[in-house]
């Protein structure tokens, strides 16, 4: 798979809904712009579907920005996602 996808999926008599999400080509982009560690790449990955995950199911127009700071070694690590799902990230 080299794109992005995004399928919501309801299953009305068993009260469940939820979204499958791929971000291969976008996670790839994202990755390659800077070296990242192996460990800094997993959690900018996961905060990046998250992100996407939580926009995606909010029914606003703007931009939703996921946010972690901690110690020397990863000081911050920033998702931002609009409501187009155009997301671009930073660690």
């Amino acid at each position: 798979m080299e794109s992005d996808t995004l399928q919501r999926f309801l299953f009305e008599e068993a009260n469940i809904r939820g979204e499958i999400l791929h971000l291969h080509q976008s996670y790839q982009t994202i990755i390659h712009q800077h070296p990242y560690p192996a460990a800094v790449k997993v959690l900018l990955g996961e905060a990046i579907l998250a992100c996407v995950l939580l926009t995606g199911s909010m029914k606003f127009e703007g931009e939703v920005s996921l946010q972690f700071q901690g110690d020397r070694r990863l000081p911050l690590l920033l998702v931002q996602c609009d409501h187009q799902l155009n997301v671009r990230a930073l660690a």
